[in-house]
């Protein structure tokens, strides 16, 4: 399903004699989030993250862009998980093309800022509290107690997996080969890995 919308292009009233002129028509999806998350994704990560785009902005104003850019897609990720009802830890999109524009020094910040991420997240789920709507003056039934532990049980076994996906791992492992204090992997298993490595 798409969803058609109209949107006026000048703050005055819409010309009758050339409507087109002041009226933009478009469509999106019926997943607004979703598609935003995959255009920044798959779009405007890509275009600001090519040293070649970058030309005349300095140093700084370019980690300042893109530093803001993957705190937005992390924010927008996160969204996206609790419309689902689920707790989702954002891992930043980098794919081989963009890992080749990146020094290692900007690869283990940008995934330690995703470690730090998760970490509010996780505190966030096991602050918790099933006397919530108790202090907040309501008068919850028990089935309001169950649903609470339900719901946290959900957030703390989907947090667990991803924290045991291959993906999460890796980022753990090169975070560890790099020595970066974020992070320690216990166990000698493979250092890095993929786009990670380098």
């Amino acid at each position: 399903m798409r969803v058609v919308y109209l949107m006026k292009t000048k703050p005055a009233p819409v010309s009758s004699a050339a409507p087109a002129d002041d009226i933009a028509v478009s469509d999106m999806t019926s997943e607004p989030l979703e598609h935003l998350e995959r255009v920044l994704t798959e779009v405007y990560l890509p275009l600001l993250s090519n040293p070649s785009n970058q030309e005349g902005w300095g140093e700084v104003a370019a980690r300042e862009v893109l530093d803001r850019l993957h705190v937005f897609l992390a924010n927008v990720s996160i969204t996206v998980g609790q419309t689902r009802g689920e707790t989702c830890l954002p891992l930043p999109p980098l794919d081989a093309s963009m890992a080749a524009h990146m020094g290692s020094k900007d690869r283990v910040h940008l995934l330690e800022g995703a470690v730090i991420t998760w970490t509010k997240q996780i505190k966030g789920v096991l602050r918790q509290d099933p006397e919530g709507l108790l202090k907040a003056g309501a008068h919850p039934t028990p089935d309001a107690e169950v649903d609470f532990w339900r719901t946290k049980a959900g957030n703390l076994n989907a947090i667990f997996a991803q924290l045991q996906s291959e993906r999460i791992r890796r980022v753990l492992q090169f975070l560890d080969a790099s020595k970066s204090t974020y992070c320690t992997v216990s166990g000698g298993g493979r250092r890095g890995g993929s786009w990670l490595s380098g």
